[in-house]
């Protein structure tokens, strides 16, 4: 039996639990190492995930390791490209966490680094390895809606702790429209089988109420071939809810992705109302969120194609696709008119830097 590729991650916070659980799934990962800001957090986390504490400051030390082959970059949003850098230049392969990096010169800078060394990078958006999402691409796939005509995709929640990094934007880059909206904006893509888009028709972006930051974006594209893709992405709801829609000429599919139970519907043109059975093909007994949210199968596609060399299903360049859309859509809500994929963007400037004007 071979060796398990060793893992450390960058970064301790609420997601790096969600990874671990999902690499302890997979017999051929083993996480060796943890890195922090905090030295204490560090510590504590390292107890707790029986793995060697680093923090920051020593990032060098641990990815200098020969046991370790794949890092997770969990850090604050705007650390992902400065610790990818740094673990590409170790030569180790790389998962990160959505968004790729914060400003578009900071992923082009991490896509081609990560090509010229040889490198793979998985982009870790979770929901397209759903079960759900990927029954629902594989029904839109075979023709089961026939052409499809538009999508929508809505994600929401009350949003993230109003102290926490995710509201600073000089750490998170934007908004729901970049957090959430990096979710909504690749599911509907993956569903609809990742067409071109050709244009942003409009974007219109909320503040929060702390102010700072857009707490709701409304996003409505177009693709190369005219079908409308309707983005939603809301940290100003009451309750949680995550779902897609994607209209076909037979009919129209809705995923209903969270809260629990999630649900497959397909809407028949004839009105027929037919529920989907979505296969359970992670063991759910390990976690039920773990598995329906797409975490096990994620990290089960990112280490197979490490191994084998292949390009996993989600990768830097997905990533890198998905930041320049989400930028147009902050553009065109700053100037308040459409804006074309080919318009240039501003690549040193964050999101929200665009969209206020600083």
């Amino acid at each position: 039996m071979n060796k398990p590729a060793g893992v450390a991650f960058i970064g301790a916070g609420f997601i790096s639990y969600l990874h671990l659980f999902a690499v302890r799934s997979n017999p051929n990962l083993k996480l060796l190492a943890i890195a922090s800001q905090s030295k204490e957090v560090a510590e504590h986390r390292a107890r707790i995930f029986d793995a060697a504490p680093y923090t920051f400051s020593n990032l060098g030390d641990m990815l200098a390791r020969k046991d370790i082959d794949i890092v997770f970059v969990l850090s604050p949003n705007s650390l992902h490209a400065e610790h990818a850098l740094a673990a590409i230049r170790a030569g180790k392969h790389l998962v990160i966490e959505k968004p790729l990096a914060i400003t578009l010169a900071e992923a082009k800078k991490v896509t081609e680094t990560a090509t010229a060394a040889g490198v793979s990078i998985g982009y870790a958006e979770n929901q397209v390895y759903s079960p759900l999402l990927l029954k629902a691409r594989e029904m839109i796939a075979d023709g089961a809606l026939g052409a499809v005509k538009s999508a929508l995709g809505f994600c929401g929640h009350g949003g993230p702790p109003p102290n926490g990094w995710f509201r600073k934007p000089q750490f998170a880059g934007g908004g729901a429209h970049l957090d959430l909206g990096s979710h909504t904006l690749e599911s509907v893509l993956f569903l609809t089988g990742k067409p071109p888009i050709k244009r942003v028709k409009s974007c219109v972006l909320a503040e929060a109420p702390d102010g700072g930051i857009d707490g709701k974006g409304e996003a409505v594209l177009e693709t190369k071939d005219g079908v409308e893709i309707t983005c939603v992405s809301s940290w100003l709801e009451t309750e949680e809810s995550f779902h897609y829609e994607v209209q076909g000429e037979k009919g129209r599919l809705r995923a209903a992705f969270s809260p629990p139970p999630q649900f497959l519907t397909f809407y028949h043109a004839d009105g027929e109302v037919e529920n989907i059975d979505i296969p359970a093909q992670f063991d759910m007994r390990l976690n039920r969120y773990l598995a329906s949210g797409g975490y096990v199968g994620q990290v089960e596609d990112f280490e197979r194609c490490f191994r084998t060399g292949e390009i996993p299903m989600e990768s830097a360049l997905d990533g890198e696709r998905v930041l320049r859309i989400l930028t147009a859509g902050y553009l065109s809500a700053r100037e308040k008119r459409p804006l074309d994929l080919t318009s240039p963007l501003p690549m040193e400037k964050t999101p929200i830097q665009i969209w206020l004007g600083t």
